[in-house]
């Protein structure tokens, strides 16, 4: 990520060369849909699912339960550990005053919608 020549957001006029730097770090840890302003998609734990005790396969079922929650327990984690980072890395190259707009918000996509209707051109300034 150092190597990005990057684009501080402190006007409407570093909308459209902002973006663009957010998205590539974003999808190069493949967390964009959890950020995308136009998405809902929200990461959320997994939980583990347990097999019927009267199954006569439980043992077997049970050790393959466990060994899926733990692949998707870790995938989230890593995904958790992204988006945690991406965000960091937005803070830090938005303007000081834009971003005393926006810290209230908990996650990063309610801070892009915010953002994104502050300076995001419009079909009319176009």
């Amino acid at each position: 990520m150092e190597n990005l020549r990057i684009q501080t957001l402190s006007s409407d006029e570093d909308w459209n060369k902002w973006l663009p730097n957010l998205k590539l770090v974003a999808r190069s840890k493949e967390v964009w849909d959890y950020i995308n302003p136009d998405q809902d998609l929200v990461l959320t734990e997994p939980e583990e699912r347990w097999p019927d005790v009267e199954d006569p396969q439980f043992i077997n079922k049970i050790a393959i339960a466990r060994i899926q929650y733990n692949r998707e327990i870790d995938r989230y984690e890593k995904r958790k550990k992204a988006v945690s980072e991406v965000t960091q890395w937005a803070m830090g190259i938005i303007d000081k005053a834009v971003f005393n707009r926006v810290n209230s918000r908990e996650t990063l996509r309610e801070m892009l919608r915010d953002l994104r209707e502050t300076f995001a051109p419009t079909a009319f300034s176009r």
